[in-house]
């Protein structure tokens, strides 16, 4: 607790407001990505067309992370300095265009057809996920120049101060979800490059050996938490939860994601010892996949409780690895948006992949479910198919 607030007292108020730029960031992500906050005042049918929206924007990240990422191992000298100015425009300028697209679609979709407003949707989410893979990319810079127990501290503060904001916004009326998203965007995409230019300057290196020890070390962790993210798109495009209220959803998702990260934080504010992040990935590994197990048992009775499961394992797994690959990163000099693009594009994946067989294949897994648990009687549930997602912080 002491290590907290002696890094309050020496940092600057100002560079703090920066810093929480990420914690807007998420904000934005809660209600774009993993719920149904923004695509709401699209349509009824907003649980319909998410998973659609999802696959266009998870798809790109994909895109960016491993064009990024091959480009700098293939020749550092291409990336080896990016312009954080000339990224954070870029980022701005793609999402305004998404912003828009989306806005026309959400206005006109009540008087088109599915095929005629699709299209649009897909566009602006694929557009949408380069501005998101871009912006995440410069907090990944910013978080490589902080030392191991500052940058655990910053990811989880900022992820706990990012629900305090999700919940006010939660208050508002779900017509002005998308400009406050698209608010939430800019702010932070501005805060990134303010937040980068206030820290210390890094040089990067790469050497092959360097590169394919490190890549052979960090295997483990990325298939883990990859393993995880299909998991976690699959369960939570079969589970049956279509009809939760959103205000419901929304506040399950709030009470598990601030349980989990009060959890993460205790080790970093009451252990004095240098964190041993390799020994904390593999207690909380196992127990996020147990977390999967206690779905069959609650699957019909607990109602928002199983997308928030669900998605449990994947976020602590996440935050753990992100702060593990800073560690790498300082370590061994390679440059931050090689590692953290193999690894994102990898998880990414794999949520894609999740996703589209769970969307795919949503009303065979959830007939043979009920079959299973109802034998030949009807159930309730068996005419419903979720395609809602969760908070992952």
């Amino acid at each position: 607790m002491g290590y907290l607030i002696d890094l309050f007292k020496s940092t600057r108020p100002r560079d703090l407001l920066f810093f929480s730029g990420y914690a807007l960031y998420l904000v934005f992500s809660y209600m774009v990505f993993h719920s149904t906050t923004v695509l709401s005042s699209a349509s009824a049918n907003a649980a319909q067309i998410q998973p659609l929206f999802l696959l266009a924007s998870s798809g790109a990240r994909v895109f960016v992370f491993l064009a990024i990422a091959f480009s700098i191992a293939l020749s550092m000298r291409f990336l080896t300095r990016p312009s954080t100015t000339i990224a954070s425009i870029a980022t701005v300028a793609i999402a305004l265009m998404s912003f828009v697209i989306l806005g026309m679609v959400f206005q006109f979709s009540h008087y088109l057809s599915g095929s005629e407003y699709i299209p649009w949707l897909l566009l602006g989410g694929g557009l949408l996920g380069l501005a998101d893979a871009i912006i995440t990319l410069l907090w990944v810079r910013f978080s490589a120049t902080l030392d191991l127990r500052t940058v655990y501290l910053f990811v989880l503060l900022s992820n706990a101060l990012s629900l305090v904001l999700y919940f006010l916004v939660t208050l508002l009326p779900v017509s002005v979800s998308l400009p406050v998203a698209a608010a939430l965007f800019i702010v932070a995409a501005v805060f990134a490059k303010k937040a980068l230019d206030v820290s210390k300057p890094e040089q990067w290196e790469y050497s092959r050996p360097v590169f394919f020890g490190t890549l052979r070390t960090v295997s483990q962790p990325i298939l883990g938490t990859a393993i995880l993210f299909f998991l976690s798109g699959l369960m939570l495009q079969i589970s049956g939860q279509k009809e939760i209220p959103l205000g419901e959803f929304q506040l399950i998702s709030l009470l598990t994601s601030a349980a989990v990260v009060i959890c993460l934080l205790l080790p970093a504010l009451f252990i004095k010892k240098p964190l041993n992040l390799g020994r904390l990935f593999s207690v909380a590994l196992p127990l996020s996949a147990a977390g999967f197990l206690l779905l069959p048992i609650i699957w019909n009775a607990a109602g928002g409780i199983v997308n928030s499961l669900a998605q449990l394992g994947s976020m602590v797994a996440s935050i753990i690895l992100w702060c593990l690959l800073v560690q790498i990163i300082q370590e061994t000099r390679l440059h931050p948006y090689l590692l953290f693009g193999i690894a994102f594009a990898c998880t990414d994946f794999a949520l894609f992949a999740g996703s589209l067989i769970g969307f795919l294949n949503a009303d065979t897994f959830t007939a043979q479910r009920h079959r299973t648990h109802h034998g030949s009687s009807a159930c309730s549930l068996c005419a419903v198919h979720g395609h809602a997602l969760p908070l992952q912080g």
